[in-house]
């Protein structure tokens, strides 16, 4: 929704749509999102792909989502004061 602007599996029922998940289906970006420069578009879609992992050992937890996504702001702020 955040960057899509629709709910992930919106067009599906929502049993299948967990059954698809279950099996490994992660919702797809649009074009426009998925080839976007914008640093802000890239660091939220990098943060998405890492919430994707399908094994939860593999998956990144919340405080390290909160810690990527506090360093790209850090990183996005720094650029923009010069």
């Amino acid at each position: 929704m955040l960057l899509q602007r629709d709910w992930p599996f919106s067009d599906v029922e929502e049993k299948k749509a967990q059954n698809m998940v279950r099996q490994g289906a992660r919702p797809s970006f649009d074009a426009e999102v998925w080839n976007s420069q914008n640093s802000i578009d890239i660091a939220l879609k990098e943060a998405m792909i890492m919430c994707h992992e399908q094994g939860p050992s593999n998956r990144a937890t919340a405080r390290q989502i909160e810690t990527y996504l506090k360093g790209q702001y850090q990183v996005l702020a720094s650029n923009t004061i010069t």
